[in-house]
């Protein structure tokens, strides 16, 4: 099963990131995720977030590609201080 990357238009915080606005790559609806609350969060390092469709519609854990737009390069970093 070739593995999917999940497009994030937005993160909704400063410096750290821990709301981010998604689009599930399989079934194209979009959602909000909350690091620090969500029970699908498995784990955060560097620019890869491990995570799972909050529509349930993929199967197991698959990346999260950050792709940051309102937040900086350094932010982005910070992402693996999340959990």
């Amino acid at each position: 099963m070739k593995e999917k990357k999940f497009k994030i238009f937005r993160s909704k915080s400063g410096r750290t990131i821990y709301r981010w606005t998604l689009e599930c790559p399989k079934c194209k609806k979009i959602w909000e995720i909350d690091l620090e609350k969500s029970r699908w969060c498995i784990e955060a390092s560097g620019l890869t977030i491990s995570c799972e469709c909050g529509f349930d519609c993929v199967v197991g854990s698959k990346d999260l590609e950050i792709a940051c737009i309102t937040d900086s390069i350094e932010s982005n970093r910070n992402a693996k201080d999340v959990m």
